[in-house]
């Protein structure tokens, strides 16, 4: 949690995500897009590099995507509840 702390503080995380009940239903996105955290998460998870994501999403800054990497740390750290896994592909 300390290393997150940090790295979202240093990025100033806040000013690269937002969530906004009129974009993206209200889901965490990259400011000023319509791309979501989640869909960055499943990117990565698939195996996508933070430079292919640039390549194929070029208006997305290296800071952007490692904003995402990061707020998604925050958010599994300070969670408090069970969350249910959906089996959904």
């Amino acid at each position: 949690m300390i290393l997150y702390g940090r790295l979202y503080h240093i990025m100033n995380v806040n000013e690269l995500i937002s969530i906004d009940p009129d974009v993206c239903f209200g889901k965490p996105h990259i400011k000023g897009t319509r791309i979501k955290v989640s869909f960055i998460l499943e990117l990565v998870s698939s195996g996508w590099t933070i430079e292919q994501i640039q390549q194929e999403y070029d208006h997305l800054s290296r800071e952007q995507i490692i904003a995402c990497l990061i707020y998604a740390g925050h958010v599994v750290d300070t969670h408090n509840g069970k969350t249910e896994i959906s089996h959904e592909v």
